[in-house]
């Protein structure tokens, strides 16, 4: 087998995640660790560093406005951060709960499952030969919007009195976590 380390170093460089390698490699031994650049060789490793560019966290920002039921307002943005590598429906339903938990909440297989039982959540990925159509992602943007108002109403009809609508993604993780450990083991998925 004939060895090319250049045109494979080259390749390398130019296909992972070519942006934070350099940062990464242009750390001098002088450089102190701290958790953020310790977060970034983690997302480095698993490949899963999602790069935003600065007008699209500028009104990521400005969704911190929003009040409780006009998360309509970011379906633009939702349907940018699923067409960027890294960013699928958990990720950036994870993104904007961080920026307005009274807005947004974060949807993923176990509170999904909690909330629609027998349906399973249809994700689609961006990877670097593939990007999902535009009505793959707008398929995306109504199935996040639709759990966001399923969300509201079993907050409204269950929870409303016990817990903010800013924790039911998480109480219902958590309901998700416990009905799993209570099933027989043939009854897992």
């Amino acid at each position: 087998m004939s060895h090319d380390a250049r045109a494979a170093l080259d390749a390398y460089k130019q296909s992972y995640q070519p942006v934070l390698t350099h940062e990464l490699d242009s750390l001098s031994p002088s450089d102190l660790f701290n958790e953020a650049i310790l977060n970034r060789i983690v997302l480095w490793k698993v490949n899963r560093f999602a790069s935003l560019p600065e007008p699209l966290l500028t009104r990521l920002n400005d969704l911190a406005g929003l009040t409780f039921g006009q998360h309509w307002e970011a379906k633009g943005i939702l349907a940018e951060l699923l067409s960027i590598r890294g960013v699928a429906l958990p990720m950036a339903s994870s993104i904007l709960r961080f920026r307005n938990p009274q807005v947004f909440q974060v949807i993923d297989w176990r509170a999904y499952e909690m909330l629609h039982p027998g349906k399973l959540l249809e994700v689609y990925h961006v990877t670097k030969n593939n990007k999902p159509s535009e009505s793959k992602i707008e398929s995306q943007v109504g199935i996040y919007f639709e759990y966001l108002a399923d969300l509201k109403r079993k907050w409204e009809d269950e929870f409303r009195n016990e817990v903010p609508f800013s924790e039911m993604d998480r109480v219902l993780y958590q309901l998700s976590k416990q009905r799993r450990r209570q099933m027989p083991r043939t009854g897992r998925r």
